[in-house]
């Protein structure tokens, strides 16, 4: 069963998720709980009848349960809310920053997330190019030691990477080593 990514909830105490609400998530990517698994899904009951005939529940260890509740804590709540504004202004900043690279289409989707799907534009700056985003995609990790994820082979992604917002000096780096494999590989100058 695939696990739903969630979006940033627009008001930190609604529940705006819909069918599904995947704590390993929640609390992974607010809390930045690394290697942490604790799936959760709270769903009509003929959702899950359906998802239990897929995958059997799975016990959860006593190590497991005890990080989860203190994680779940008022200071680490505190602290959850606090890091989702920070990615928040990041993520506006990547935003704002990335459309004016030279070979930069548009950013896809609604960006809920943590991260952005961004075109990558062929050298002539015309129309998405999934080889040359696979080449970047490439480039950067090989080279330049940057992941982003390359996603052109993906239905309605033609040309797209995903770039997850990280801190100040990584996106600063990515925004650097993106614009000099993109502008000096295009075609059409600013």
């Amino acid at each position: 069963v695939p696990t739903v990514i969630l979006k940033h909830p627009s008001q930190p105490n609604s529940l705006e998720y819909n069918v599904f609400l995947t704590i390993k998530y929640l609390l992974t990517f607010y809390l930045l709980i690394k290697h942490f698994r604790l799936g959760m899904c709270m769903a009509d009951p003929k959702i899950i009848r359906l998802m239990n005939n897929a995958k059997a529940p799975y016990n959860i260890s006593a190590l497991t349960s005890h990080v989860a509740l203190n994680a779940l804590s008022l200071q680490n709540i505190e602290k959850m809310r606090e890091t989702v504004c920070k990615i928040l202004a990041e993520r506006a900043k990547l935003m704002s920053s990335i459309t004016s690279i030279t070979g930069i289409g548009k950013i896809l989707g609604a960006n809920d997330a943590n991260f952005i799907l961004v075109q990558v534009l062929d050298k002539a700056c015309e129309k998405p190019s999934s080889k040359r985003a696979q080449w970047i995609y490439k480039e950067m990790a090989e080279r330049l030691g940057v992941v982003v994820r390359y996603r052109g082979n993906e239905f309605g992604c033609e040309g797209c990477l995903r770039i997850t917002v990280g801190t100040p000096q990584e996106n600063e780096t990515l925004l650097e080593n993106l614009k000099q494999l993109l502008e000096g590989t295009s075609t059409k100058s600013n």
